[in-house]
């Protein structure tokens, strides 16, 4: 059972989850499939009602206080001794509340890389099941996506006219076409998925907390 609201100081639970983002949404909704458990999640900010973060165009206006942590980078040597914007989510879902929703994993030789040396579990082979698991894309199920996950991935709704101009540019040029930048070849040029349902934001909010939560 997940917990949504008040806590009761003689409340107690088996977990206590802190931050409900990219990754405490999803321990925690993973930790409440079995019914016995009490699970807690904790986080700073508040609930995700704020409309901007369901309306995809809104992401770019996600920079107050109460839904962003507006960090600051220390001074880069490399950019001139300049800080850097450095977004952080602050409510529900954390920073895949505010983020531009775009859907891309690693490069397949970034994992393996880790794992020659010495992080085993980390090569692209291992992790591909996670990403799987975590995945429903609307498109494709095949070796490398799963339409069995929480999480929503889909094709853009529309493409800017500019987008498609680059995209048809860099062809012209050489750089071959890719449907899926998260399939068996991650070079070319193309379009990105994104992590939307029904054309608004999917978070890790609406994803793994939304079907679980319950109120004390």
């Amino acid at each position: 059972m997940a917990t949504n609201g008040p806590i009761n100081p003689s409340s107690r639970f088996d977990y206590i989850v802190v931050g409900s983002g990219a990754a405490g949404a999803i321990v925690a909704s993973r930790l409440s499939e079995d019914p016995n458990h009490r699970v807690l999640l904790l986080e700073a900010g508040g609930r995700d009602w704020n409309p901007l973060i369901h309306l995809p165009v809104g992401f770019t206006k996600l920079t107050t206080p109460d839904v962003n942590w507006g960090f600051m980078t220390v001074p880069q040597p490399q950019l001139n001794n300049r800080e850097m914007w450095y977004p952080q989510g602050r409510c529900l879902g954390g920073s895949t509340s505010i983020n531009a929703m775009i859907y891309i994993r690693g490069q397949h030789q970034d994992y393996d890389r880790w794992a020659e040396l010495g992080n085993n579990d980390w090569s692209y082979e291992k992790v591909l099941p996670f990403f799987r698991r975590a995945e429903h894309n609307e498109r494709l199920n095949d070796r490398y996506h799963s339409s069995a996950g929480a999480m929503n991935v889909t094709e853009q709704v529309a493409h800017n006219e500019l987008s498609k101009a680059f995209v048809r540019a860099a062809q012209e040029l050489g750089v071959p076409f890719t449907h899926d930048f998260n399939g068996e070849k991650q070079h070319g040029v193309g379009y990105y998925d994104v992590t939307q349902r029904n054309a608004q934001r999917e978070s890790t909010a609406t994803a793994y907390l939304r079907p679980v939560e319950m109120t004390l």
